[in-house]
């Protein structure tokens, strides 16, 4: 498996939907934006995926993104974050993969998304 190919296992397998209180099986929903690549017709990258429900990505779909952020109080850029967070560390722990040059692919891009990384 490749590193988007883990990512996607990792959100469908060790993650909840990111909606509170929601306890239906996740799956990848990619963020799609300026600064997140893809567009109509383009795929983005595995690396913009965040856990949703399918009741919850349907409903995504059907409102958009902002309104479904305020319905629920997220921003899914920060949700984002937080999975890849999640991953890096879980990359480490669970499957001992020491190759920081993989983990720092995820540090650069959350740069190029204008996020200050620590450190």
């Amino acid at each position: 498996m490749n590193i988007e190919e883990r990512y996607a296992f990792f959100i469908r397998h060790n993650r909840s939907c990111v909606v509170p209180n929601c306890e239906n099986l996740p799956e990848p929903h990619h963020l799609r934006g300026k600064y997140l690549g893809g567009g109509v017709g383009c795929k983005p990258s595995e690396m913009t995926c965040i856990p949703l429900c399918r009741p919850h990505h349907d409903e995504l779909h059907t409102i958009g993104i902002l309104t479904f952020e305020k319905r629920y109080g997220l921003d899914l850029i920060v949700e984002l974050i937080r999975c890849l967070s999640a991953f890096i560390y879980w990359l480490d722990k669970h499957l001992e993969l020491h190759n920081w040059e993989k983990m720092l692919n995820c540090v650069r891009m959350l740069e190029d998304l204008g996020y200050e990384v620590p450190r």
